[in-house]
């Protein structure tokens, strides 16, 4: 800031500072670049709370790839093992809670013995066996076994579709975790959450 004499009057006069240069804009991520997440100036919309990511995070394969362009094939499949295995044990959990649903007595008048556990067989396809999601059989605590039967379709209201829906894509997910072999049977008891893989009827 000056101070300008001009005839009797004093004026004082503000310099503006010059307007500041744009940021450059970083050059995008090539394959083989290693990036670090502090560097990488995270918008609130990639976290979820406080030191966690968000999925939306992990959409850009490109980025990704450049976060762990260091990162040797053995440290890269060692990560994907952990993801799978925790992705493998939230499914079975769900799953578990999904057949608990499904083997509701209908209410407290239901004169059926409760159901302890759900065993299951193989269905063949093209890409190998599977654990057959309609033809599964109820073991109650009477000791009797009898197959599951589905409710007819015009009683099965949006919500009991959406989760019956749901209990078949995560059971094929199972199928594909623990691959079964034609024969095969899995026993799931209810109360303890005891998945067993045998070759065998439960109760041979």
């Amino acid at each position: 800031m000056n101070t300008v004499d001009v005839g009797v009057q004093r004026f004082t006069v503000t310099r503006s500072a010059p307007a500041a240069a744009p940021a450059p804009t970083p050059p995008p991520l090539q394959p083989g670049d290693a990036v670090t997440l502090s560097g990488m100036n995270l918008a609130p919309s990639t976290t979820a709370t406080a030191g966690r990511l968000a999925a939306e995070f992990f959409a850009d394969p490109d980025r990704v790839l450049a976060m762990v362009a260091h990162w040797t094939q053995d440290q890269l499949y060692a990560l994907a093992n952990v993801l799978m295995d925790e992705g493998d044990r939230r499914g079975k959990a769900e799953l578990l809670e999904l057949l608990r649903w499904l083997c509701d007595p209908s209410g407290p008048n239901d004169p059926a013995p409760r159901a302890v556990k759900v065993e299951f067989v193989t269905q063949a396809y093209d890409d190998g066996n599977y654990w057959h999601d309609d033809e599964i059989f109820i073991h109650r605590a009477d000791g009797t076994v009898e197959p599951y039967e589905w409710p007819e379709d015009d009683h099965q209201d949006d919500e009991w579709r959406a989760k019956a829906d749901r209990y078949r894509a995560l059971l094929a997910d199972y199928s594909r975790s623990d691959h079964p072999a034609g024969g095969d049977h899995l026993v799931v008891d209810l109360a303890t959450g005891e998945f067993e893989h045998t070759g065998k009827w439960a109760l041979a």
